[in-house]
């Protein structure tokens, strides 16, 4: 995986957190909105400008996703969505002014630990193949651009032998 790749993942998940928030934000907003003057809760969000900016970086953070989807293998770059947990939890305090006990910051530092293991693992996966005389991992078995993939073939019952 090469830092290109591990920043383009980063800025996916960061997007992606920031537009959380600017959602959260927005609705608390239009929350309140439409219990002041009783209207429609619907009506004011899709009309407010954090919600409705919310929803554009969360489309970037989508593309941006799309594109790390096409560098790194998908068991790699999942977990990274872990981070935005913890990015997540220390913008709804700061911003949103949110609390957050022990247990929530137990629990996502534990998230973030298992990240860490996952992502810090693959490279020494690799290096052990390396070491036996495999190839690296992404030069075999490569597929053809637009092949699909076909569903396994089912297994029929077993033929009296």
């Amino acid at each position: 995986m090469t830092i290109a790749s591990v920043g383009l993942l980063l800025f996916a998940v960061a997007t992606a957190a920031t537009g959380q928030v600017m959602l959260k934000h927005g609705m608390q907003i239009a929350t309140a909105r439409a219990h002041d003057s009783g209207g429609s809760l619907a009506l004011r969000a899709a009309t407010s400008p954090w919600v409705l900016l919310g929803l554009v970086v969360f489309g970037v953070s989508a593309i941006a996703w799309l594109a790390a989807l096409s560098k790194v293998p998908l068991s790699v770059a999942y977990p990274f969505n872990a981070l935005g947990y913890l990015v997540i939890l220390i913008a709804s305090i700061l911003v949103l002014h949110e609390r957050a006990n022990v247990m929530t910051w137990v629990g996502s530092l534990l998230v973030v630990s298992g990240l860490l293991i996952v992502v810090l693992t693959k490279p020494l996966q690799a290096l052990a193949r390396l070491r036996n005389g495999a190839r690296p991992a992404g030069k075999r078995g490569r597929r053809r651009p637009g092949h699909v993939l076909s569903p396994p073939a089912m297994a029929g019952p077993a033929e009296p032998g």
